[in-house]
């Protein structure tokens, strides 16, 4: 699948990818940075862990939920909370999300939440999906995704990144991935943490940039209504269930 590694956010844009040699296609890393004493545990669910430094005012949200981090309609509420939380100590400029798991960085969406539910579900969960890119878009944190396993298809790419996405659903080697621009830098599996706090360091992004980046945003919470109608009108369709129950009955055979 393809590899996705920018988050996007007002102060900065910004992606890493580890890389265990440059001779290895293996893309994994330490999962469990090493943090300072003045270290702030947030109380958050069980499916999104939170860590935060006090002395670089970054926060690591590690997505530990079994077994691909699916991006259900819980997850990404607990997502949301997570961030609100984060947003509110002023102290914290920085985000960085990364995986607990240790093959993967995320499913993307669930399709658990698309099958066979009913209109008013499905509405609800992409109404989650939408909290979700909107609280990442908007905030004022700097966010950065270190990758650190495979990640699969492109929720994390961020609502208005530009880059070139692959349709085909292709594994990339970490080299690929950062010259086809998926990946802004790949960096050795034990440094990824620091490099992806160096990376919130950087200058902030021009006024003008922040303008158009605002512009954006306003538009997506104006068309919010017509987005989750329109999605829950297409994955309702007969021919949509159809596919979904198809692929779905395809993973219970390989799984077996």
């Amino acid at each position: 699948m393809a590899l996705r590694a920018a988050l996007r956010s007002r102060s900065g844009l910004s992606g890493l990818l580890s890389q265990r040699s440059s001779c290895s296609s293996d893309i994994r890393m330490c999962v469990s940075p090493l943090l300072v004493p003045q270290q702030r545990n947030y109380s958050t669910p069980p499916k999104i862990r939170v860590e935060f430094d006090q002395s670089t005012g970054v926060a690591v949200m590690h997505m530990q939920s079994p077994p691909v981090n699916s991006l259900s309609l819980d997850f990404l509420t607990e997502l949301c909370i997570s961030v609100e939380k984060l947003e509110m100590d002023k102290s914290c400029r920085g985000l960085i999300i990364t995986s607990a798991q240790p093959k993967v960085f995320s499913a993307g969406l669930d399709i658990t939440e698309m099958y066979g539910k009913s209109p008013e579900h499905c509405g609800a969960f992409w109404r989650s999906v939408q909290e979700m890119w909107l609280k990442l878009y908007g905030s004022n944190m700097v966010t950065v995704a270190a990758i650190n396993v495979y990640g699969h298809h492109e929720e994390h790419g961020g609502p208005a990144d530009h880059r070139d996405r692959p349709s085909a659903g292709l594994l990339y080697k970490p080299a690929d991935a950062l010259k086809i621009g998926l990946v802004d830098q790949l960096e050795p599996e034990d440094q990824v943490i620091a490099a992806a706090t160096q990376t919130i360091s950087r200058p902030c992004q021009t006024d003008h940039q922040i303008h158009d980046e605002e512009e954006n945003h306003r538009q997506a919470h104006v068309n919010r209504e017509s987005d989750i109608q329109y999605f829950v009108n297409f994955i309702t369709k007969d021919s949509i269930q159809k596919s979904l129950g198809g692929y779905m009955e395809m993973l219970k055979k390989r799984r077996a």
